[in-house]
């Protein structure tokens, strides 16, 4: 799996084409740091919210003046003591996708009893079972017999 911002109504993706072409960085929860990580979960404002040293918030949640750049490589790495203060909280419907669920038809009728049900499902169950296995008992069979005749 990859990094998600956190952040409400945010998209960022670390495999997102967009974010690797715009080379956006994502930065981790300072978990080590109580004070400054609820900071950070604060800022988000998000119910039931609780940090984890996987939770990450993507670049465009911070001032450019929370970032230092490495020399020679030109990496981006957070100030100590940064907080995010960019965000979007319009009460628009998230962008994120929400998987719809589809219940299917019942396979018995509705008034047939879980005992019924049960037994039902159980001696189909176990008649399959019992016409495999005599199947591959019969080839093992017939691959003995063909073994001892090659060996004989």
């Amino acid at each position: 799996m990859g990094k998600h911002c956190v952040a409400f109504d945010c998209n960022n993706y670390e495999h997102k084409k967009e974010c690797r072409e715009k080379k956006i960085s994502f930065h981790r929860f300072p978990v080590n740091n109580p004070k400054l990580c609820k900071e950070w979960v604060v800022k988000l404002k998000r119910k039931n919210f609780t940090a984890s040293a996987h939770s990450v918030i993507c670049l465009e949640h911070f001032e450019e003046d929370c970032f230092i750049y490495q020399p020679f490589s030109n990496r981006r790495l957070l100030k100590p003591g940064a907080v995010p203060t960019k965000f979007s909280f319009s009460k628009s419907t998230p962008s994120r996708k929400k998987t719809k669920y589809e219940f299917r038809q019942p396979l018995l009728p509705q008034d047939t009893t879980i005992e019924e049900k049960t037994r039902d499902v159980t001696v189909q169950t176990d008649k399959d079972f019992i016409t495999d296995l005599l199947k591959r008992v019969n080839t093992l069979e017939a691959g003995n017999a063909f073994w001892k005749k090659l060996l004989s």
